[in-house]
């Protein structure tokens, strides 16, 4: 090999020597590079509660004889009665209480609980109302009512005397998840 040759080899040779340290040097960055990423641990919590929700929170319950619907007859010796639905919805597995009036008791069923309906032009009447759930729920999402019914009787002591017009009352209902 003559001078010149010896030249371009060491040439080449100190070309590829640089080029791997160069790549030596970039491989120590990246090792260097991975010691320095670090992790960290989040917790992530939910809670659901217990929940029952009406869903159709207003209703009319309309007290009847049923020969003569939509009126009481003083004349009959029988109970004037009736019942209406409101919706509700518990969560996956829970059940749901009521309360009248807020009474202070709670109960599935709930009742018999006395209310006073008011007259027009003149009087009252007492009823007694009940409460009865439709059961467990199944989930608050769409889909997932669930009917508690609304009973009220009214007994011919209390209509026979009561003077003629119209009676009402606004009742409110309380649901709440058994504890």
């Amino acid at each position: 090999m003559n001078g010149r040759g010896l030249e371009i080899n060491m040439k080449l040779i100190k070309k590829i020597l640089v080029a791997g340290l160069v790549l030596v040097g970039l491989m120590a960055g990246q090792a260097v590079y991975a010691q320095a990423q670090q992790s960290a641990v989040v917790t992530v919590n939910a809670v659901i509660p217990k929940a029952c929700r009406f869903y159709a929170p207003t209703a009319t319950l309309t007290i009847e004889h049923l020969a003569t619907p939509g009126f009481i007859d003083p004349a009959d010796t029988g109970n004037a009665s009736g019942t209406t639905t409101i919706a509700y919805r518990c969560q996956s597995g829970v059940s749901p209480e009521f309360d009248i009036e807020s009474s202070g008791s709670w109960g599935d069923p709930k009742g018999p609980v006395t209310v006073t309906l008011a007259g027009t032009p003149s009087g009252s009447m007492d009823a007694q109302l009940t409460v009865t759930g439709g059961g467990a729920g199944t989930g608050l999402g769409a889909g997932n009512n669930i009917d508690a019914t609304i009973s009220g009787v009214i007994i011919p002591a209390e209509f026979s005397v009561a003077p003629v017009g119209s009676y009402t009352v606004d009742v409110n209902i309380q649901i709440q998840a058994i504890p």
